[in-house]
């Protein structure tokens, strides 16, 4: 539930100033929170495809059969393919709790759009669709500001949405598609310079506050 209330028709376009600046508060503190997730979730894909180059050495050295050692120890191909895959087991589970991280700053800012935009929706017709267009030198207009909020909610959630579908399709039998996980799943993250973008226009309106 908005945490805005009604109140006065002096204090509608102030209601919505404040509503605004606490979500872009929010926004300003979750870049730090997504950008360590992220960051976190580069290492464990990276750790995670050298585990992947061991078990598919483990792999072509058995059905090559090539490796002398391989060949006295007949059991040790299965010993080490089990170890390494319970070891990117554990890789994966901890990508899934970064993903958990990223996931929850979606949430944030899906909550934090709505609560905003219910903020206008309640006090509209006490400030008026004029007003609410009108922009400054320092301040950008209140349909500026909702449309950025929407924005970067709609740009974090498909940024972890790509992050997921990734995790999801990780197989251990396509072991070919390993090699280039790691720049797949950075491939987008250069548009979160659109967040800090928003984040410097709205600077003058939060010291404002």
């Amino acid at each position: 539930m908005s945490p805005v209330r009604k109140t006065t028709s002096a204090g509608g376009e102030e209601t919505i100033h404040k509503q605004l600046r606490r979500s872009f508060k929010m926004v300003g503190q979750q870049v730090t929170v997504w950008q360590e997730a992220s960051e976190r979730s580069v290492s464990v894909v990276q750790s995670l495809v050298n585990h992947a180059e061991q078990l598919q050495c483990c792999r072509r050295a058995a059905k090559d059969g090539c490796s002398d050692v391989l060949q006295r120890f007949p059991d040790l191909k299965d010993r080490l393919e089990f170890k390494l895959l319970g070891s990117m087991e554990v890789i994966l589970a901890r990508l899934k709790s970064q993903l958990l991280t990223m996931e929850g700053v979606c949430k944030k800012h899906t909550q934090h759009s709505a609560y905003s935009l219910n903020a206008y929706h309640i006090h509209y017709r006490e400030v008026g669709v004029a007003k609410g267009l009108v922009r400054s030198a320092t301040w950008p207009s209140i349909a500026d500001m909702l449309q950025w909020l929407a924005d970067v909610d709609l740009l974090y959630r498909r940024l972890y949405a790509e992050k997921q579908w990734l995790y999801d399709t990780i197989s251990y039998d396509n072991l070919d598609e390993f090699p280039s996980l790691v720049s797949r799943w950075k491939r987008n993250d250069g548009e979160l310079t659109a967040v800090k973008n928003v984040l410097a226009h709205v600077a003058f309106f939060m010291e404002d506050g």
